[in-house]
Order: C-alpha cells, then sequence, then structure tokens
C-alpha cells in the first residue's frame, strides 16, 4: 500500500504530486525544485533531466508538476493498494511535492521524504 499523509500544518485535502521512478537515487545527488521548497533525489518535471518519472499521480492541477498516468486525491489517501503484492521483483523510487502551508518557502509547498521500494 502507498499512503500519503497531509503535513502537520495542512488541512485534510492537501493537494500533492507524486512521482516514481523505475530506477533507484545514487547517494549524494540532488535536483533543485524552484522557489526554495526542497530537493528530489531524482528529476521531477520541474527539476529537469534524466531519468524523468514512469508514472505520476498530480491532483494539484498544475500540468508543470506532470500529466497525471494515475488517478489521486488530495491527502491524505491511499494512491496505490496491491494487497497481493506485484507477483515479480522490482525496484522503484518515489517522491513528491505536497501543498505545505508550513513550508517557509517562496511557494506553501514542500519535496515529501523519497522512498527506496525493493520487492524480492
Amino acid at each position: 500500500m502507498i499512503f500519503v499523509a497531509a503535513p502537520p500544518l495542512a488541512p485534510a485535502g492537501a493537494k500533492f504530486a507524486l512521482f516514481a521512478w523505475s530506477t533507484l537515487p545514487t547517494e549524494g545527488v540532488g535536483f533543485a525544485m524552484p522557489r526554495g521548497i526542497g530537493s528530489t533525489c531524482l528529476p521531477a518535471l520541474l527539476a529537469h533531466g534524466a531519468p524523468q518519472p514512469a508514472r505520476t499521480w498530480n491532483n494539484t492541477g498544475r500540468s508543470a508538476l506532470g500529466v497525471p498516468s494515475a488517478p489521486s486525491i488530495p491527502a491524505p489517501s491511499i494512491v496505490v493498494n496491491r494487497r497481493a503484492g506485484l507477483g515479480r521483483s522490482a525496484a522503484f523510487f518515489l517522491q513528491g511535492v505536497i501543498a505545505d502551508p508550513g513550508s517557509g518557502s517562496a511557494w506553501p509547498a514542500s519535496v515529501t521524504n523519497g522512498i527506496r521500494v525493493r520487492v524480492l
């Protein structure tokens, strides 16, 4: 299950864009997002570079964060629920941007923690 929690100062319904890459990031590499909201471990659309995300969940209404390739609703919410698992081995990386009134940046948004996933 992949669950997106809302930031502590955000009201219920925090909009987000979550990205999934079909690769794992290299240690010590970061891609700065605009307006001081943070850095992603792999390049999202606003942090130009390669590889770009293989899947995007985007309920922000901002196309600059990517066209959604899967549906989602604002946080807190479940993005993926595969009780039976993937049925195969895989390695991928998840990270996103979420509306965050407590961010202290020029945009009321923050980069989320990144999650490395290995399914054996």
